[in-house]
């Protein structure tokens, strides 16, 4: 073999020579020429060392690094100065047949070498690899200081010794000596190894919560730097004596959040999200998606969906999608988090738990009280085993499966959990909180629902009164609160305050939510309630069928909302004395309640009661006793069954 360094020409030159070895300033064979050759730099023992490691590289690979095929000598010195070199081992994988010819091929190399791919890359990874890329490393003090070097390198890698381009961390060594003395050290080697593992194990996980905790430690440095910044806002001398509010210091954050925190994106998407979710409690759903969605596409991105951030931060979004009534895409994203944290951290988990409570409660939503009850008990089982029983999950947990029980008409049930969620909140926050006034409004909506008008009354109002402090006059949870005290206020005969509370309630209610969310089709149906009942029936008329109209858009043609908006309409043409019309909703409201909820839920009951009284009115006595008795025999069964009271009365 002919090695060229540099002082070899050509006499009798074709074209292809031509573009290759020239006479002049840069004399060299381009396939084995160095970078500094290449720039017309000095050349050294580094050079000659380069040549060596391309030949190297060919020998164990079949191939060069790079192909130097260009005529331009731009071309080629892109190739050879910025053109990063693969792995002898990865290239043996990456051959293909060209130009008609097999040694480009990796059959063709591992036939010769009477071997197959993996077997060969394997023998060239670790070692060889390394002597290879550090001997054509584009900087020449970057490379092996001599051809001896090399060599030594070389003779250590056959000979099972450490070598000097390879980082000579303690198992690399450790597998080095154990390869060498193999056979003499196998009994020791054993207990060799159980110690290293042990000892590996602990230094490994110390090492892991050391930068663990100089990272955390780094991001609170960080957070509380911005933070700092944040409120340095209302100081007097940048405020100029002017009141800076939450809100403003809130929105001044967020602008500065993405500026200051771009080289720490970890912290970034957790103060994305941490704002996005101050954003949601403030009912600004539009701002909060931005920050949220921002902050899951960051987790993504750095750390993979698979991620114990990325779940959270689904799990954030989907909670903002069921805010906003986007149903489908919160049953989506919350079924994802629940298989991610599955994943994570397993079946059993708080973390699990947290997403299948989320997801009950949208199914709620829909209709689907079965699978909604045995996903809040399964979520209440695991947190009460893993966080304590008096803990603000447990709690949470036990509020939500108290809901399902009076969506299913378990009254009694229902009221025990509430009283008992309600303690364990008191306990934890004092009265004066969000989570207190959503379980004490909730318990206020029960004692209407069992005709507790003046208990209902008295705890709707002191929850108004407190989320007032909380969030202001301008807010989903205000308006949830005017809402049930205008509902009780039409039960117990005040329809002209109940009328002007329904009004300002979806009022509210289109500012804050627009057009399409769930509350915006069950504004009208009870605003046309108290309008049927004080007889403004072509108003009231409008009113349902907009509801009913809005019910069947969002939820789709069968689902509870549904059959109440075709009883409700129902009603009022009955009242209206239009009784072929009120017939068909009536029947149509029945059977889509005992398709949906059973033969033995309350709302069945007063379907039948209603369609029952309908046909009385309409002269159809013998129909009507039949759906009386029929009534009758059912209460009977719901007495023994729920232990409710319901009174049928034949008139």
């Amino acid at each position: 073999k002919l090695l060229d360094f540099r002082i070899a020409k050509v006499f009798e030159e074709d074209e292809k020579d031509r573009a290759l070895t020239r006479t002049g300033i840069r004399i060299m064979t381009p396939e084995y020429a160095s970078p500094e050759q290449v720039r017309g730099e000095p050349v050294s023992t580094a050079t000659d060392i380069y040549s060596l490691g391309l030949i190297l590289y060919q020998l164990l690979s079949g191939c060069p690094p790079y192909e130097v095929n260009a005529t331009s000598a731009l071309e080629m010195e892109r190739i050879i100065c910025l053109t990063e070199p693969q792995k002898p081992s990865t290239m043996i994988t990456k051959l293909t047949v060209s130009g008609g010819g097999q040694r480009t091929s990796s059959e063709y190399i591992t036939q010769k070498r009477h071997t197959n791919i993996s077997r060969l890359k394997k023998k060239i990874s670790g070692d060889l690899d390394n002597i290879c890329l550090m001997a054509i490393r584009k900087e020449p003090e970057r490379r092996y200081n001599s051809v001896a070097q090399l060599i030594h390198d070389i003779d250590n890698h056959l000979n099972g010794l450490p070598i000097a381009a390879r980082k000579s961390t303690a198992s690399y060594r450790t597998k080095k000596f154990i390869r060498r003395h193999k056979t003499g050290v196998i009994i020791t080697a054993i207990a060799v190894m159980i110690i290293a593992l042990v000892t590996t194990f602990y230094t490994v996980k110390m090492a892991e919560e050391r930068d663990k905790a100089q990272l955390e430690a780094e991001k609170s440095k960080k957070v509380s730097d911005f933070l700092a910044g944040i409120f340095e806002v209302s100081d007097p001398e940048q405020s100029k004596g002017e009141t800076i509010t939450a809100r403003e210091l809130l929105d001044n954050g967020v602008k500065r959040i993405e500026t200051e925190l771009s080289d720490q994106p970890e912290v970034l998407a957790n103060m994305l999200g941490v704002t996005g979710t101050v954003y949601k409690s403030l009912g600004l759903y539009n701002k909060s998606f931005k920050l949220l969605e921002k902050a899951y596409e960051i987790n993504d991105s750095l750390l993979g969906i698979n991620s114990p951030e990325s779940a959270k931060s689904l799990n954030d979004l989907a909670n903002l999608n069921f805010a906003m009534g986007d149903y489908e895409s919160a049953i989506e994203k919350f079924n994802q988090a629940v298989k991610i944290r599955t994943g994570i951290y397993g079946e059993k988990s708080p973390e699990t738990a947290e997403s299948m409570n989320d997801l009950a409660m949208v199914l709620r939503e829909q209709g689907k009280y079965g699978q909604s009850e045995r996903l809040l008990s399964a979520s209440l089982t695991i947190r009460a085993k893993f966080l304590s029983e008096k803990s603000p999950e447990v709690a949470q947990s036990i509020n939500n499966l108290a809901l399902v029980k009076v969506d299913e008409g378990e009254y009694d049930t229902a009221e025990r959990l509430f009283k008992k969620s309600l303690k364990i909140k008191q306990n934890l926050y004092g009265k004066v909180h969000p989570t207190v006034t959503e379980t004490l409004g909730n318990l206020a909506q029960l004692h209407q629902q069992m005709g507790k008008y003046e208990d209902a009354s008295e705890l709707f109002r002191e929850t108004l009164e407190i989320d007032k402090k909380l969030f202001g006059k301008i807010h989903p949870t205000v308006s949830t609160d005017l809402y049930n005290i205008a509902s009780n206020t039409a039960l117990m005969g005040d329809l002209n305050g109940a009328e002007k509370l329904y009004s300002e309630v979806l009022e509210l209610d289109k500012k804050l939510l627009g057009e399409n969310h769930p509350y915006i089709a069950l504004d009208p149906n009870n605003l046309a309630g108290i309008l049927s009942d004080k007889g403004d029936y072509i108003k009231s008329e409008v009113l349902y069928k907009k509801s009913l109209y809005l019910n069947k858009k969002i939820y789709g043609e069968e689902h509870p909302e549904v059959a109440t908006s075709l009883s409700n309409l129902g009603v009022l043409y009955e009242r209206w004395g239009k009784f072929n019309q009120a017939e068909t909703l009536l029947k149509s409201a029945l059977e889509m309640r005992i398709k949906l909820l059973g033969e033995d839920h309350p709302n069945v009951v007063t379907s039948i009661n209603i369609l029952a009284s309908l046909m009385s009115s309409e002269g159809k006595y013998k129909k009507s006793v039949q759906l009386y008795r029929k009534l009758n025999c059912w209460v009977r069964i719901t007495r023994k069954q729920q232990g409710l009271f319901l009174v049928s009365v034949i008139a």
